[in-house]
Order: C-alpha cells, then structure tokens, then sequence
C-alpha cells in the first residue's frame, strides 16, 4: 500500500513520492507572486472514497481569474478512482514541450503522447482513451477551453464531472489529461460504524425536505423555477424578475442516469439529462441569468460546455456582461449568445477579451463597462442574488476562494417565510432569520457555517450531505470520517481543521497580493434594490456589510 504524494514533473517525466502534505502546503512551495502560468505552479489533486458523502476529490491551483487560491471539489467516480492509487494525493509540476497525457496504471505513473487528443472536445477524448485503454478507466481531461487557456476553463472528468475553473492550468502545462487504470480500493476503517451511519442518513432522506429533493428526480440541478425573486440571479443582476416557460418536472422527460453518478454514496444527487451530468446552477446561468426560456436549448448549452471544459457560471457571467452593452447580444437570442460563446472558447473574434473573465475584459473596455462585470476577486458571481441572500453574500466576499455558491448554507433555508423548520431548528435559530437581512446574528451564524464546511472540505466531507439542512449532522459526520479514514475526528477537531485552513487560505491569498480591499461586491448590489417579488426593496446597505466584512474577519480570527 502506498501513501504520501505521487510528485509528477511534466518537464523532466520523472516522478517521485514524498511525505504527505496539505494542498495549501505543496502551493506555499513556490515563490511569492510566482506567475499562475509558471512552470513552478503546481496541480494538486486530492482523492476520494467509495462511501456515503467521501466520493468527491479536490483539485488545487493558483487561480487564474483570482491569482489567490482556486479549488474545486468534484462529484462523480474519479475521486474514488484517485485513492485506488494508493497515493494520498498527486502532484503535477513542470510543462510539456508537446501534448502530453499522465497515465496512472495500478499506481505506476506514465507521461504519454497526447499530440492525437490536441484539439478534441473532452466527450470525443475519453471515447478516444477508451478505446486506447480500455473500458475500465477513468478519464480527466480538458476540451478546446483549457487548451486555449480560457480563464474559466473546467477540468471535466469521466464526461461530465468538472473541476469548475480548473482547465487553464492543465493547458498551461500542455497536460491533456490524467488517466487512472486500475489500483487496490483502500481499506474501509470500520466497516460496522460507515454501515450505521450509512443506514441512518439513508433512512432519513425522505424525510427531509432538502435530502428528499436532492434524491428524488428531477434532483437538485433542475431546482431554477418562477416565484424566486430576489434568491435567483436574473439578467446580470440588473432585475430580478423572470419568467419560465418550464419546471422541475419538464426535466423528467429529459432525465438519462438517475443514480450512482458517485459510487457509494446513497443521496444520488447528481443526474444526468440528454446524457449529461447537470449541476446545481448550469439552470439558472443558462435559463435566468442569460433569459433563455426553453429546456432543451438550456441543456443543450449544458452539454456544450461538459464538452467544451468551459465552466457555464463564468460564460453566462461574460455573455450577460455584453448583453448589457449597446452593441452586444440580447438576452435571450439563442444563436447570438451561442455563436459568442464559441468564439470565447476558441479564443477568437469577439471572444478573445471575454476569455479572460470579465473583470479583466472591463479593464480592457473602458470604464463604462465596469458597472456590468459582476465579480468577487475577479471571479464571476454564482446565480444566487446577494442582495436576497445576505448572509451567502458576505461570504462571497469574505471566502478566500470568492464568491462560491457552497461556502456557507443559503439565507433561504433560514427564512421564516421560505425556510424549513427543520432547518432553523438544527442551526439554533428559534425565529429564523430574514433572508434580506444582515444582522449581527447573521453574521455569527455566516462565521460559524464558513468554519463548520470548511472543516467538511478539509475532512473530504461532501457539504451536499452535511449539517446543519441535510442528515448528517456534526457527530455523526465526525463519526463518517473516522469510520472511513481511520482518523480520530470529533465535531471540535471539525471545525479546528475548517478554521485553520481557512486561515492558511488567506494567508495565501495576501502573500500572492490580494488584500481587504477585495472583500466586496459590485456596486450595483449596494445601489439598485430587487425590483419585485416577495423580496422587492432588498438591497446590501454598504456601511453595514462593511462592517459585516470586518466582523466575519474577527470572527475567524484574522488579522487583516
């Protein structure tokens, strides 16, 4: 049995195994403000298990958008795939001179010829390696997005599985894709205590409303529906009034895999429609924040960026940014927007500025288009209005990796109007919490989620499983961890180890030149209200969520 980092050196194909070492670790190996691009940059791939909220990897990066830290956790089979390699985790260093590809076979890395793959969707390069291979491998790998160093590039794994944002370090480094073929299943700690645990949250899925909606179809990435003002983001942000034409069970129609997208886990949240895997916010990317109102077309364009390795937040995000602008496409003009999307992918034409996010192409474009580039840190805005969700929106700004959709559980859930009793019970709030409201008490309930799901991230702990709204709850996922891993956890260990790598993301982010000063949101947050809905009026008052900003900061005990 192997253990420790699996180092890979694209320059040299050498490859060697160190002690183990946390992501942030292998990244504070480099120099300060080395360039995301350099050859010294590492990829640091960490690894998943074949058990109830374990299956999904991290990968870790410099970011190219931020240039602070950028991660990604990965749902689908590679991640168990990763630990049957025995490895703790895989490092990628140095650059190709030519195409290359990694291929780890029963643990025994390789560096191979990707000349023949340079060019190719991700679907078309997984049948390719497939039938190179075999059928018995699992396949991580960019599309023309990565190659062409799009900034939003997606690493896709096993056709449909991204690493969000994660492909332009891979094309940097001329790295084609990884290739895992074989390899031992690590041994299960306590097999006796992952069954109880697994059965109990197993038996509880119906009975909560999230779980339930999570497991039954059409599953959580078909949730985008009409009545959200305020929650969903619409348009840019610039209103937050939108109509659909289609529903949650319009998808049904369209549903291709119901379950085992992640082998072992029995919340089967991932599902797959006209063949693809659909995540939590291609919906609303497509159909709210561009206008597109018809399903199969909203699919379709899901299905284009899994093939593509292009993450569909950030091109909505550049779309809707020129969708804005007098001479840009309209929302809602399918083949307009379709058309710029390619030429983004491709690097050409009109989408050469837009590939590299849009607050670089603002920067490019002149002053007057920056009111219309919503970003965090350079990073475009998730579909989850901050003006409705104040509590998610203060760690959008605050979160060292930006403005991620999963730092913190939404202000909805907490509602009393729209909230789950159950929910509200399990987080301590006898009343809930106003949604559109930031409250001293908000802020404390922010600090305490952003260090409880940062200690599941550190854990490997899936959030889509996790307290306080789904049916772990802290012991029992402290017991998941140990009954697996064989590593004593507790809830207190949790959340010690979710505060101290928050804590070493920051420190990253300030030695690689990000500062306070990038703990904010657009303007247009703090000056144009919802203009409808349940929610209408709300608005982020600045003094208050600056003042927010420096609290959420003490509370998690930094200094800057």
């Amino acid at each position: 049995m192997r253990n420790g980092l699996l180092r890979i050196d694209l320059t040299t194909g050498e490859s060697r195994t160190t002690p183990m070492a946390s992501p942030l670790d292998v990244l504070l190996e480099t120099r300060p403000r080395t360039p995301v691009y350099h050859v010294d940059q590492p990829i640091v791939f960490g690894t998943g298990r074949r058990a109830l909220a374990m299956t999904r990897f991290t990968l870790t990066a410099k970011s190219p958008l931020s240039g602070g830290v950028a991660e990604s956790r990965v749902e689908g089979p590679f991640g168990p795939a990763l630990g049957d390699t025995g490895y703790g985790g895989i490092v990628l260093t140095g650059r190709s001179a030519a195409p290359c590809y990694v291929v780890i076979q029963d643990g025994e890395p390789r560096i191979l010829d990707a000349s023949d793959l340079w060019g190719l969707d991700t679907y078309e390069t997984t049948d390719r390696l497939v039938d190179r291979h075999g059928d018995d491998i699992h396949v991580a790998t960019i599309g023309p997005a990565g190659e062409n160093m799009v900034r939003f590039a997606s690493l896709i794994t096993d056709r449909g599985y991204a690493a969000a944002r994660m492909g332009a370090v891979f094309g940097a480094k001329r790295c084609k894709a990884v290739v895992v073929i074989g390899g031992t299943a690590p041994d299960i700690a306590d097999p006796v205590a992952l069954a109880r645990v697994t059965k109990d949250y197993t038996a509880r899925i119906p009975l909560n409303p999230l779980t339930r909606t999570e497991y039954e179809p059409p599953g959580f990435g078909a949730w985008p529906a009409a009545g959200l003002e305020g929650y969903l983001g619409v348009r840019n942000y610039s209103t937050a009034q939108v109509r659909f034409s289609f529903g949650p069970s319009d998808f049904n129609t369209h549903l291709t895999q119901l379950a085992d997208g992640c082998p072992g886990c029995p919340q089967d949240c991932m599902k797959s429609f006209d063949g693809s895997p659909l995540h939590q916010q291609a919906v609303a990317a497509f159909a709210s924040n561009l206008g597109i109102d018809d399903l199969p077309t909203v699919l379709d364009l899901n299905t284009r960026c899994l093939r593509w390795g292009v993450d569909p937040v950030s091109l909505s995000g550049v779309l809707a940014f020129v969708c804005e602008m007098p001479r840009g496409p309209r929302f809602g003009d399918v083949g307009a927007l379709t058309r710029l999307a390619e030429d983004v992918v491709w690097r050409s034409g009109n989408g050469v500025v837009l590939s590299d996010g849009v607050a670089r192409a603002a920067k490019t474009l002149g002053r007057h288009t920056v009111p219309y580039a919503m970003h965090c840190k350079g990073i475009e805005m998730c579909m989850f209005d901050p003006r409705g969700n104040q509590g998610l929106a203060l760690s959008y700004a605050v979160h060292p990796l930006g403005p991620r959709y999963d730092g913190v559980e939404h202000d909805i859930d907490f509602d009393p109007v729209w909230g789950e009793e159950l929910f509200i019970a399990n987080a301590g709030l006898p009343a809930g919490i106003p949604m559109a409201e930031l409250t001293p008490s908000k802020v404390e309930l922010v600090a305490s989620l952003m260090e409880l799901w940062s200690g599941y991230d550190a854990m490997g702990v899936c959030i889509f499983a996790a307290p306080p709204t789904r049916n772990l709850t802290e012991a029992s996922a402290a017991e998941l961890v140990g009954a697996v891993t064989g590593v004593a956890a507790t809830p207190a260990s949790v959340r010690a180890a979710g505060r101290a790598r928050l804590q070493a993301m920051r420190r990253y982010n300030l030695r690689e030149g990000l500062s306070s000063a990038d703990d904010t949101l657009p303007d247009r947050f703090f000056t144009l209200p919802v203009d409808g809905g349940r929610l209408a009026g709300a608005i982020l008052d600045r003094p208050s969520f600056e003042g927010a900003v420096v609290r959420l900061r003490e509370l998690l005990g930094w200094a800057h």
